[in-house]
């Protein structure tokens, strides 16, 4: 009897945790878009300073498309916020862009050498 009591209790608190947890969840308005913005900034740190491991890598490439799913996110939620936000998260995508074309060059470079 207290066993199922236990139970049913901590099953009923669980759930009005899980839902206050989905209430309380902040609106898109009040994103904190400064801590954002910081983590996309050391996500592409992280992607760049991976070392090549061929330009068919699916673990980079993957890696690559996460982190364009999340700047794009970035964009459409904090693009307009803050103009420092703003110049901030157009220097990413500019960094971004770079690290793709440079990616890039370098797998066609390397195609080329071994078609050799």
């Amino acid at each position: 009897m207290v066993s199922a009591l236990t139970t049913i209790i901590y099953l009923v608190v669980g759930i009005y945790a899980g839902l206050a947890q989905q209430l309380l969840v902040r609106p898109v308005a009040n994103l904190d878009c400064d801590y954002r913005v910081d983590l996309v900034r050391d996500r592409l740190v992280s992607l760049i300073e991976q070392p090549p491991r061929g330009d068919e890598h699916p673990r980079l490439a993957r890696a690559t498309d996460k982190f364009s799913n999340l700047l794009r996110d970035t964009e459409t939620r904090c693009g307009t916020a803050d103009p420092t936000l703003r110049t901030k998260i157009v220097t990413l995508r500019e960094s971004f862009d770079n690290f793709r074309s440079r990616h890039e060059r370098q797998a066609s470079d390397r195609r080329n050498l071994l078609a050799l």
